[in-house]
């Protein structure tokens, strides 16, 4: 199924997106440092338990060829080549839990590093806001384009390290999580000291390492802090807390990768990279896919700028 065209004008109704495929499963599987587990609750995932396969950058994207294409764009890729079934985009979550992080309850933090490290090469307000938040002059535009290829290279084959931070909500302040010792599941008997619960705001819960990849982290972060109606103020009030600065640079760098969704710039279609014509002089391209990613059927295609006439890039608002 190829990735719906934003530009078309008929009334036809969106198709629905196709069960994720074993294979996509399986190699999940092979890659989760947590063995098929929960990353939360370390509970076992089974085809009909209460552990499923959860996606950081919502599956919908798939239905938008001009969301993907910003991502692409600013994320160095080649058009066409993001898919949202590729395991540094999925994990395995107790439902749950996937709900409240589906609702913005919840979201994954990565390191102190790792955020500064999308932000170092920002370009930053001519004056600081006077907002009291750490680093506030460090803060970019909202509005800022983000240069394409100027995000850190990141490796897609390592482990990071995130931590599970709670969003202003009832629903996270109602919520005891039960995590299980590793190796043991929820049916482990006779062992009392297997499991243990941490409550609201979680800060004692453990450091979580997995393969998802940070720019999906980060791209999670930004709509969970949209849908709380994260406001400057309130970012602010939390960066001075746990957070440690990290949420209003999570959605400064979301912002300047979205700045493209609206309007990709004029010369995105004069760059032989991006449009998939071979490489520039000096340049490259990532392709979202690994060798075991192309080989495989995942259930569907989002590669429009290969298997499509390319629509106008710029379109009128």
């Amino acid at each position: 199924m190829l990735r719906k065209l934003e530009h078309r004008t008929d009334r036809e109704p969106e198709p629905e997106l196709p069960p994720i495929s074993a294979n996509v499963i399986e190699r999940l599987r092979r890659i989760d440092p947590n063995g098929g587990r929960c990353i939360i609750t370390n509970e076992p995932y089974m085809s009909d338990g209460d552990v499923e396969v959860a996606h950081l950058m919502s599956r919908n994207y798939a239905k938008y060829d001009r969301r993907l294409s910003a991502l692409e764009w600013v994320w160095l890729m080649q058009r066409g080549s993001l898919h949202v079934d590729t395991r540094y985009n999925i994990c395995f979550l107790k439902r749950s839990l996937h709900n409240l992080f589906k609702k913005g309850a919840w979201i994954f933090l990565p390191s102190v590093e790792i955020v500064n490290k999308y932000i170092e090469d920002e370009p930053i307000f001519a004056e600081p806001l006077e907002l009291p938040a750490p680093d506030v002059g460090k803060f970019v535009n909202f509005y800022q384009a983000k240069e394409r290829g100027s995000i850190p290279e990141l490796p897609m084959d390592q482990l990071y390290t995130y931590e599970l931070y709670p969003l202003p909500c009832d629903e996270m302040r109602e919520t005891i999580i039960h995590r299980y010792a590793p190796q043991r599941s929820k049916g482990a008997e006779g062992d009392k000291q297997s499991v243990e619960s941490y409550s609201y705001p979680f800060s004692n819960f453990p450091k979580i390492t997995s393969h998802i990849h940070p720019r999906y982290v980060i791209l999670a972060a930004s709509r969970g802090l949209d849908q709380v109606m994260m406001t400057i103020a309130l970012a602010a009030e939390l960066d001075r807390g746990a957070a440690a600065g990290r949420i209003m640079k999570i959605m400064n760098v979301y912002q300047s990768w979205k700045a493209y969704s609206a309007c990709l710039p004029p010369c995105a279609r004069m760059d032989p990279v991006f449009m998939g014509l071979g490489q520039t002089d000096g340049g490259k391209c990532e392709n979202n896919r690994d060798q075991e990613d192309e080989n495989e059927d995942d259930g569907y295609d989002t590669d429009v700028g290969r298997l499509l006439p390319t629509p106008p890039l710029e379109e009128d608002p």
